[in-house]
């Protein structure tokens, strides 16, 4: 059942994750997955989905889509790879339930680990 308010669901979390030297293609790929996923159940990118990594040695790499036909865009980086970073993901979107918005998102975590 589609949400037609003028309200957002709104669906935030935090993971740990190691990443490696393709950390950027990977987290690009999986905002452009869920941003698929999305239509591919019928509903529309209306929203903002972005993300946040962090690790020990320093460095934020930011990453956010918006609009499925310019793709997920990017600022930052991360310093020394092959450490544990933490992953904030946050996504504000109107016109879907959160259980779907949450539904694919950790499933599309689950290709990241």
């Amino acid at each position: 059942m589609r949400n037609n308010s003028l309200h957002p669901e709104v669906y935030a979390l935090s993971v740990t994750l190691t990443l490696d030297h393709n950390y950027r293609a990977l987290l690009t790929d999986f905002l452009a997955k869920v941003a698929d996923r999305l239509e591919e159940r019928g509903y529309p990118l209306v929203g903002h989905i972005k993300l946040a990594a962090q690790n020990a040695a320093g460095g934020v790499f930011y990453a956010s889509i918006v609009d499925k036909t310019t793709g997920p865009q990017c600022q930052g980086g991360l310093n020394e790879l092959q450490r544990p970073a933490t992953l904030k993901i946050n996504a504000i979107l109107y016109q879907v339930e959160k259980g779907v918005i949450q539904e694919i998102i950790d499933a599309e975590l689950k290709s990241l680990r």
